[in-house]
């Protein structure tokens, strides 16, 4: 238990963090269900709007730097390219 009272301070930020981040990383969590989702049921549409939704939550979590940019960059191009899959697939169906 911090004893000073800028100790203390710095505790009460610390926990007000880690709930802010969380939460950031939770809806990260979520949209990439909802686009895997979408993936799977192969849904053209709801794919590319989840995808727009998840590199939107990408870019704010790696703006906080709650993730690297490069993991975040390697993540978005890898669903971008299973995106393009589903829809080469579609299309030549």
């Amino acid at each position: 238990m911090p004893q000073r009272k800028s100790a203390k301070e710095e505790l009460k930020k610390s926990k007000k963090r880690h709930l802010l981040n969380l939460k950031r990383k939770q809806a990260l969590k979520e949209a990439i269900k909802m686009f895997k989702r979408s993936l799977q049921n192969k849904e053209v549409d709801a794919s590319r709007k989840a995808l727009t939704r998840l590199y939107r939550a990408f870019d704010k979590v790696t703006s906080k730097r709650i993730i690297h940019a490069n993991k975040a960059a390697r993540k978005k191009s890898r669903f971008a390219s299973q995106l393009n899959k589903l829809i080469s697939s579609a299309s030549t169906q």
